[in-house]
């Protein structure tokens, strides 16, 4: 019996864990995936099916342009055209129609079809399909998504994608692995933060939201072995 459970939970991960991996286990090169799964919990409660680039261009730049004002580096290669639009946005020297335009000529390039890539394979599970067959570019959200909304802790992904991106993007500033990223919890407001002496103290991110996720994804793990393919003892970023 207990061996038929386990088969059972490895065969068939709850659809809120595929989402959790894709946020913890997708790959770490640029924080777009981040900024493309807020947007995408932000444009699913609306009930739209059918997203072109150009509307989905408006929340992935504004999540993007939010992160870039406190934390610059959102890329581990030496720059970015498209991170260059969003920091000219946000000291007034160019305007919100020629973020739109660069974010949707470049900003898209490579996340749409990276988003459901974990661990170099592509999960079974995808919250939306990739149509660019006509002359405007859209994705068609899946019904996954809209699932999504009635798991337990569809309230909580929000906070929990934005955990993630604020201790990914805080290793990048250090120019550390994130793996070796030194946090600390604080009591006063219940944070995790940095201490070096180049940022004194700095406020990373909630504590609790990263718990949240963290302990749900290791529940995730000690059964599931399809895509880390290694059991993961410790935390890691």
């Amino acid at each position: 019996m207990a061996d038929n459970i386990t088969l059972f939970q490895e065969a068939h991960p709850s659809l809120d864990s595929y989402w959790r991996s894709v946020i913890l286990f997708g790959r770490n090169v640029a924080s777009y995936k981040f900024a493309l799964a807020k947007s995408l919990l932000e444009i699913a409660p609306t009930g739209k099916t059918v997203i072109t680039l150009e509307e989905l261009a408006d929340p992935f730049s504004r999540h993007l342009c939010e992160h870039i004002a406190h934390s610059p580096r959102q890329v581990t290669s030496p720059g970015s055209g498209f991170l260059d639009a969003c920091r000219s946005y946000n000291d007034g020297t160019s305007t919100h129609e020629a973020l739109l335009s660069a974010t949707v000529k470049n900003g898209f390039n490579n996340v749409i079809d990276a988003f459901h890539i974990v661990n170099n394979a592509a999960l079974p599970v995808q919250f939306y399909t990739k149509d660019y067959s006509a002359r405007s570019r859209k994705i068609i959200l899946t019904d996954e998504i809209f699932k999504l909304q009635d798991t337990a802790f569809y309230a909580d992904f929000a906070k929990e994608t934005e955990s993630r991106w604020r201790l990914v993007e805080t290793a990048w500033e250090q120019n550390i692995s994130a793996g070796l990223l030194d946090i600390q919890y604080s009591e006063l407001g219940d944070l995790l933060y940095i201490d070096t002496k180049r940022f004194r103290r700095k406020a990373v991110t909630s504590a609790r939201a990263e718990y949240m996720i963290n302990q749900h994804m290791h529940a995730f793990l000690r059964y599931n072995h399809i895509y880390c393919h290694r059991r993961f003892e410790k935390y890691v970023i």
